[in-house]
């Protein structure tokens, strides 16, 4: 599980266009709104666009807005549906796959990590974060590059 810059922006996109009574938003307002240029906010619109998380709009191409509503979204839907490097999308089986006695000490860590980060962003949907309820905070998450790595404490005061 990754969290890198473009899952971040495509959060923060998500939680924008998930407030209530929020219209369609074109590629620039949502740059604007996100703090991005205009070609960045088209790339994360891209992605969550092949994810399946937003759509265009039907009759102008050029607006989006959300394919689902923001209660059927989970936080953790969201990192499976943008994360590129998921194991199992290039076939290959994620480390610490194996029986759990051929696990060795920090791989089975990182995966009981992972694991617990899952289940919490599996009780967290978009309308949560979208009302208030909950906070998605990037700069507190800044440690997790990814889980099975080492975090970057240096981040840290």
């Amino acid at each position: 599980m990754y969290l890198n810059r473009q899952i971040v922006l495509g959060v923060n996109a998500l939680i924008h266009l998930s407030q209530p009574g929020r219209p369609a938003l074109t590629r620039e307002r949502m740059a604007d709104a996100l703090g991005v240029s205009s070609g960045v906010a088209g790339l994360v619109l891209w992605k969550l666009r092949l994810s399946g998380l937003v759509r265009a709009d039907d009759s102008t191409p050029r607006l989006f807005r959300l394919a689902e509503k923001p209660e059927q979204i989970a936080l953790v839907d969201i990192f499976d549906r943008m994360d590129d490097e998921r194991p199992w999308r290039r076939r290959q089986r994620p480390a610490g796959a194996g029986a759990l006695g051929r696990i060795d000490g920090p791989d089975m860590v990182w995966s009981g990590a992972e694991a617990c980060l899952r289940l919490f962003l599996s009780d967290m949907t978009l309308a949560d974060l979208a009302l208030g309820a909950s906070r998605f905070d990037p700069v507190s998450l800044k440690a997790f590059r990814r889980a099975g790595g080492l975090p970057d404490w240096s981040a840290e005061p």
